[in-house]
């Protein structure tokens, strides 16, 4: 409880203070004088800081077009503040070399500034939010003198970081199966957040994960947001969408050794059994084709030489630039494919949706599609 409030602390300063710099230099720039727009200017930011946790804690009424439209507003609006934020303190950066130069900007200037830090984040705001509504498939080759002979070429696809729930939809989730389908594969496989809300009465996403077939089956693991969402339901949820889940576990699927673990958050709503990443993959035959399924791209040094790629996702690429730059801080090993000093390698995922604000900004929704060639048979 602790933590939550320390989290929802930290959301409305830094939020807040972004909403209400914005605002601030929009009434500046357009010189409103009349204090009834400038309470009701601030009276938006309220709404639209408190949206969010407003959005939360109605979650448990399961979706409604209201609360869809609410949420779309809201995480549009926030979307915008965060560039109006960064271009505002690049700017203001600049503003202080000048000053340090001794050179003085004039009322005017200023204010022809805000103006068009509001127009860039509003030109960026816009191409953000098509750009997340494009799907692109990535190919990748792999090769390894560890599938058996009967299977020249395994091809997989990996998903991750979905983020069905208030925003992320049927519409959306279309896009996403199509490209599978597209891709035809072997094997798919979900690493995380496949969920991030209330899913009953879901049925149209049901039945769309329903058309996919691939022979090998449909695999996935938890991610911090099946926690956030509610366990029990999100689990459900997966399942019905014909998914295999795997927790802390391995599995045979023939051409290659399946391993998945729980995301660490796990231990927020269930009492952890002892287990250790390395207990799972020392077990697993060195001569198979081991793939490991883990939400975050975090390796681990006595566990990398125990397995023959991870797949993860939970960073997005940082979707919306410049806030890559933090998260490649966080976590070095960022979107794309990465060899690791044990022989093996870890593919990070952008992920397949958005979370918080539906835009993308220089990072894309991908799909993965990973063929895996026996070494004597590719050409």
């Amino acid at each position: 409880m602790i933590r939550l409030w320390l989290v929802v602390a930290l959301y409305l300063s830094i939020y807040g203070g972004m909403t209400w710099v914005t605002l601030s230099s929009l009434i500046r720039a357009f010189r409103i004088r009349d204090f009834g727009l400038i309470s009701a200017s601030f009276l938006w930011g309220v709404l639209m800081v408190l949206s969010p946790l407003f959005l939360r804690i109605w979650e448990g009424e399961g979706y409604s077009e209201i609360r869809h439209w609410l949420a779309l507003i809201s995480y549009v609006w926030m979307g915008f503040v965060f560039f109006a934020f960064c271009i505002f303190l690049f700017f203001s950066v600049l503003r202080f070399i000048f000053w340090i130069l001794g050179i003085n900007l004039s009322d005017f200037a200023g204010r022809f500034i805000s103006c068009m830090v509001i127009l860039i984040a509003f030109v960026c705001s816009l191409f953000a939010y098509r750009q997340a509504l494009t799907i692109h498939p990535l190919h990748m080759e792999m090769e390894t003198w560890k599938l058996p002979s009967e299977w020249p070429v395994l091809r997989i696809v990996h998903i991750s970081d979905i983020h069905l729930g208030l925003l992320v939809r049927e519409e959306q989730l279309l896009k996403i199966v199509e490209v599978i389908e597209e891709a035809n594969p072997d094997l798919v496989v979900c690493t995380g957040d496949f969920v991030d809300g209330i899913m009953n009465g879901r049925e149209k996403e049901v039945e769309l994960f329903s058309r996919l077939t691939p022979p090998l089956g449909k695999y996935a693991v938890t991610g911090n947001h099946e926690v956030y969402a509610g366990l029990d339901q999100a689990i459900s949820f997966i399942e019905a969408c014909g998914f295999r889940m795997l927790r802390n576990q391995a599995v045979d699927v023939g051409p290659v050794i399946l391993a998945g673990i729980d995301d660490p958050d796990m231990k927020m709503v269930e009492e952890i059994l002892p287990f250790s990443e390395r207990d799972i993959l020392s077990a697993l035959p060195f001569d198979r084709f081991r793939l490991f399924l883990k939400h975050r791209p975090v390796i681990m040094q006595e566990t990398m030489h125990l397995y023959d790629m991870q797949l993860s996702g939970h960073v997005h690429g940082g979707q919306i630039w410049p806030f890559t730059l933090i998260t490649r801080i966080v976590y070095p090993m960022h979107a794309g494919f990465h060899s690791l000093p044990g022989g093996g390698s870890l593919w990070v995922s952008s992920g397949s949706g958005t979370w918080g604000p539906p835009m993308r900004f220089l990072t894309s929704s991908e799909v993965a599609i990973i063929d895996i060639f026996r070494k004597k048979d590719k050409k």
